[in-house]
């Protein structure tokens, strides 16, 4: 649902035919910050009980789920999910699908040692780093109050953080679950910026490209779950 709505909201760029761009985007990311933080308090649920030694098979789920349910939509709704890929849009989704993987693994092993306030408070500075990371890679624009208000937020959180960790004495469970949590921000950020690349791509829906993501990183999964803990299809079902 979150790569969706967030797929939804770069639709609303600013090449869009829309006298008003931010509106156009405002209630897609609106929509998208509520699942974001509805997803994070069930992932913290998730996380506090036996499951969270099996990261790998709760990704497998989450995504598996996602397919499934955006592949009936766009079969009952006839959506163009964007078939057939050339190689360079194969090779795109591939490492989105990867990314992707390395994201929610990487959220959940953030909010095994950190509370949600820390986990959200790091992942803020997605919306800096993300901006930041357009304006260096795809030369899109930046204000000088866009720069002003995106450097408060890093500055803000990094506040946030050293008092967090200095009230805690520096604890190697916070350490750990920082650096979940820093890897968690540099997955998003880079999925973002793959998605807006492919998402500018002739063909591709916001639908078909979170169908296609989630159905290319269950394999992702499955090797992963494989590696730590001998999961395979079977056992996945099971």
């Amino acid at each position: 649902m979150c790569h969706n709505l967030k797929h939804k909201a770069y639709l609303c760029h600013p090449s869009c035919h829309v006298s008003h761009p931010s509106m156009a985007a405002a209630p897609w990311f609106a929509l998208l910050c509520a699942a974001s933080v509805t997803m994070t308090l069930g992932n913290k649920l998730l996380m506090v009980g036996a499951l969270n030694q099996h990261k790998d098979l709760l990704v497998l789920l989450q995504n598996a789920i996602g397919a499934l349910t955006l592949a009936a939509l766009a079969w009952y709704h006839s959506l163009d999910v964007g078939l057939p890929l050339d190689r360079r849009l194969t090779l795109l989704f591939i490492t989105d699908a990867l990314v992707r993987y390395v994201q929610l693994y990487t959220s959940f092993a953030a909010l095994q040692h950190l509370p949600v306030a820390a986990t959200t408070v790091v992942r803020a500075l997605a919306v800096p780093a993300v901006a930041w990371f357009e304006w260096l890679l795809l030369g899109s624009r930046l204000t000088l109050w866009q720069w002003t208000f995106s450097s408060v937020v890093v500055a803000g959180a990094g506040l946030y953080a050293h008092a967090d960790l200095a009230g805690m004495s520096y604890s190697r469970p916070l350490l750990l679950g920082y650096a979940w949590a820093g890897a968690n921000l540099l997955a998003y950020v880079t999925n973002s910026v793959l998605d807006r690349t492919i998402m500018s791509t002739k063909g591709q829906s916001a639908a078909g490209m979170a169908m296609l993501t989630q159905a290319i990183s269950l394999p992702i999964c499955l090797a992963h779950g494989a590696l730590l803990h001998d999961l395979t299809p079977a056992s996945a079902v099971g």
